[in-house]
């Protein structure tokens, strides 16, 4: 095939050149078969091949493989013609995925995914706080819940926030919604009050990276019973999986009288408790005081022997 006609100018034009992924580029041209091509990179020594006088397919097509990032060209030749260059390209190789069986194989940013390391804060719920949830974008989120209690990564709704949110001649009490005759339910004040008490420790247990699974579930169980209106039981329940909070942290934080309301856990200090410097120094001086008694009896037990054995 020949281009009769056709300026060598016009020739350039029918070389076309791209990238069609990572490593991959493609030269086509409308010279169909009998055409060769060659293609350069612009290294840091200049332009050189990588290919030469390599056939083209005869759709016209020829697709190569490259290592290199940095600029690229391609010409191709014809029986009496050699096309100028390309317009020259950028390619940029890509960085292969990291693969990996777990998250401790990814960097602090990512996550395991199918065996491939991806950028992400989490795979499931379960790897953000209780008050986030993992959205398909593998980012933790805060649940909205305007109107409601968080509780294992869902929000639990209250009955009410405000008087619109009940019937007429109701009013909201505490979340509950009650005729504006009826004096607050003190019952329901207390749950509320040991359900948020409940939140607050497990939401802050869950961020220092404790298992606060159980605790999760005994709060979940309040809200249910709050919600039908057992308030006596959400107390019982919310009180509990406080308990439990509390032991997975070490007791330390404040506990609850049973009445909703906070009693500091006291704390032994001094110059004397249990642990200090002065407590230590006083046990050791006993124990030397122990120890030279025992060695004066004995001392004593030698000498009597020997004044026996001379008489």
């Amino acid at each position: 095939m020949l281009f009769v006609g056709i300026s060598f100018a016009d020739l350039a034009q029918t070389v076309t050149f791209q990238q069609i992924n990572c490593s991959r580029m493609k030269v086509t041209t409308t010279a169909g078969a009998g055409a060769w091509v060659d293609v350069e990179w612009n290294g840091p020594a200049g332009w050189g091949p990588i290919y030469s006088h390599e056939a083209v397919l005869t759709n016209g097509e020829r697709i190569f493989s490259t290592m290199y990032n940095g600029t690229h060209r391609a010409k191709f030749y014809l029986t009496g013609y050699v096309t100028a260059y390309s317009i020259p390209i950028e390619i940029t190789t890509c960085v292969p995925p990291k693969t990996c069986t777990d998250k401790e194989d990814c960097s602090s940013d990512e996550v395991c995914i199918g065996g491939t390391c991806v950028k992400g804060d989490c795979v499931a719920n379960s790897d953000c706080p209780a008050s986030k949830n993992c959205t398909s974008e593998h980012k933790c989120e805060t649940v909205a819940c305007a109107c409601g209690q968080i509780t294992n990564h869902a929000c639990v709704s209250y009955q009410c926030c405000k008087d619109a949110d009940c019937g007429a001649e109701e009013v909201c009490t505490s979340h509950t919604c009650r005729s504006e005759s009826l004096p607050p339910d003190p019952a329901a004040e207390e749950a509320t009050a040991a359900i948020s008490e409940a939140q607050t420790a497990i939401t802050a247990a869950s961020a220092a990276g404790k298992d606060v699974s159980g605790a999760e579930i005994l709060l979940a169980t309040a809200n249910e019973k709050y919600a039908a209106k057992d308030y006596a039981s959400a107390k019982t329940l919310a009180n509990s999986a406080k308990s439990v909070v509390l032991a997975l942290t070490g007791g330390n934080g404040s506990g609850n009288n049973g009445s909703g309301n906070q009693t500091s856990i006291p704390e032994e200090t001094g110059p004397f408790s249990i642990g200090s410097p002065m407590c230590i120094l006083g046990i050791f001086i006993a124990l030397a005081f122990i120890l030279a008694a025992v060695f004066a009896l004995i001392i004593g037990v030698v000498i009597y022997r020997e004044k026996r054995k001379r008489r």
